[in-house]
């Protein structure tokens, strides 16, 4: 018993630093690049973003998941990689995580309307459709790249981030992650459009996993 709490402790404080960490520079890029447009702009949310998730995965993948978002983690679940325990140690983590992020960027700039939330610039459909795609793209990187080693699986998942953000962003934000637009949305107050970036994420994770599913029984 002893040993499954320490476990579980070391999960969730991992989980819940890299989650921070993911928020912290992602969203406070955005933030930063309204105040400095000119030096930051997409391209650079993009990699701030790619860099977030490269450095999350390659110093912290061997001691945890490394998750950050929790469409990836269902998706494990899903695959039989994380049993029903260990799903909620780290969704319980990426939300501590990321609302402490959001929350210390609120701190950090107070006078900023939107702190890093997602907004459908494309239109409601557009913005569905589009989170949609770049999940459903994220999910099957991560699928294809789950058995290499934790170098390769930082570059490949920091890369395809980097370009979905730079080149996703303008249009919806590019959350592919439900807390990434939940924690930023909750303390800006903007929730109204929230549902897409919760919906289309976990919609493009399950039908990922049946054409998994069926292509292995086949």
């Amino acid at each position: 018993m002893k040993m499954s709490i320490h476990k579980a402790s070391k999960l969730f404080i991992f989980e819940a630093f890299v989650t921070f960490q993911l928020l912290f520079i992602g969203t406070g890029s955005i933030v930063a690049s309204e105040m400095y447009p000119h030096i930051i702009g997409d391209f650079g949310i993009g990699i701030c973003f790619g860099l977030a998730v490269f450095s999350g995965i390659l110093f912290f993948g061997r001691f945890s998941t490394a998750h950050m978002n929790p469409a990836a983690s269902l998706f494990a679940f899903l695959n039989n990689e994380i049993n029903l325990k260990r799903l909620t140690v780290i969704l319980f983590a990426q939300s501590v995580g990321a609302l402490f992020a959001s929350y210390l960027i609120l701190q950090l700039a107070p006078y900023n309307s939107n702190l890093g939330t997602t907004f459908p610039r494309a239109g409601i459909l557009n913005t569905w459709v589009i989170e949609f795609g770049l999940t459903f793209l994220l999910m099957t990187t991560i699928w294809i790249a789950r058995k290499q080693s934790v170098l390769r699986i930082a570059i490949a998942l920091g890369f395809i981030i980097f370009l979905e953000a730079w080149l996703g962003g303008p249009f919806t934000g590019a959350s592919m992650n439900p807390i990434r637009s939940i924690a930023p949305a909750i303390f800006s107050g903007n929730l109204e459009h929230l549902w897409i970036y919760i919906s289309a994420p976990f919609a493009a994770v399950l039908i990922v996993f049946l054409i998994i599913r069926k292509k292995t029984n086949n």
